[in-house]
């Protein structure tokens, strides 16, 4: 696992998406001033600021003063939503997502998206693939409701039906590269790992250096026996990634060890994770950034990875 993607994939899914996408005539209401919607403005300006400065309770405090001065304002509870979603309040970030369908239910498609992003989180799978649903009946063409609508598929164990939606993602230019290397794991899942093979490889084709598409396939071919070519996937991964991937030195280790017998390759590769562990335990603990659950999981997997490092050094030291 790719810690620092991972982080930064937390951070930006705590940001504030703007209002750009919020647009049209709300529902009837009762007449706001223009004075108030003004206010409320302000209120959402500034509370658009703070969540971009990482100041979630802040901006949520502005949010719900703007509401309480204009409680048709959609943007408000479109960003506090936002905002609430950073702060792992999913309920509370589902509940005010629901409300701006409400007052305003045509062309919400990035707050149905956002939405099914917040029960994917819950893991409320099936809520997020309706929500999803929603957000691709409004806009067909929107390739990342595809790729998160076939991940939430995966997680139910619809690897076919994931399939067809990483399939809409590789007829995407400049972004097929992505649908072909989620379809290879799905594929493989469904046991066509010859198809998995060539869906990473096509991935690899359209995106030189893609080093997710590098690992997949080692993880393949590793299954199909075929170590030699796991090992140079593995080396192609690291090649890309030096210092940010201590699975693939883990993966590349073991195999060196368990198939090749070759010792002394397999605790260089084991010392190096070791070390990329070691390193990013120790920027996890010192990072000032928001501790969510995101980022008690990526600790998670940087741990599993330390360990995994230390329990296959200590088998092949034992060894000898």
């Amino acid at each position: 696992m790719n810690w620092r993607f991972l982080v930064t994939i937390a951070l930006a899914s705590a940001i504030s998406l703007g209002t750009g996408l919020l647009i049209g005539r709300a529902a009837p209401s009762a007449q706001i001033s223009e004075e108030a919607k003004n206010a409320s403005r302000q209120y959402v300006d500034s509370g658009n600021n703070k969540s971009f400065l990482g100041d979630y309770k802040g901006a949520i405090l502005d949010f719900t003063e703007a509401i309480r001065i204009n409680p048709q304002d959609v943007f408000a509870y479109f960003n506090r939503g936002n905002a609430k979603k950073a702060l792992e309040d999913y309920q509370g970030a589902i509940a005010d997502y629901t409300t701006v369908i409400l007052i305003k239910p045509n062309k919400v498609e990035e707050v149905y998206y956002n939405r099914g992003n917040t029960k994917q989180a819950l893991r409320d799978y099936q809520g997020a693939i309706a929500d999803y649903t929603e957000a691709i009946s409004i806009k067909s063409d929107w390739w990342t409701a595809y790729l998160v609508r076939g991940n939430a598929k995966s997680n139910l164990g619809d690897n076919l039906g994931a399939i067809s939606d990483y399939t809409e993602l590789t007829r995407v230019e400049g972004f097929a590269h992505i649908g072909y290397n989620s379809r290879c794991m799905a594929k493989y899942k469904l046991g066509d790992k010859q198809g998995a093979i060539a869906d990473c490889t096509e991935a690899i084709r359209l995106k030189s250096g893609y080093y997710k598409a590098f690992y997949n396939r080692s993880t393949v071919k590793a299954s199909i026996g075929d170590t030699q070519g796991a090992i140079s996937d593995l080396t192609e991964t690291i090649r890309f990634q030096p210092e940010l991937f201590p699975d693939a030195y883990n993966d590349r280790g073991w195999l060196k060890y368990s198939i090749l017998k070759d010792r002394q390759g397999a605790l260089e590769d084991l010392r190096k994770a070791l070390k990329i562990s070691e390193q990013a335990k120790l920027d996890m603990s010192s990072s000032k950034g928001l501790q969510t659950d995101q980022h008690e999981k990526v600790k998670e997997e940087i741990e599993e990875q330390y360990q995994k490092a230390l329990k296959f050094i200590e088998t092949i030291e034992k060894s000898s």
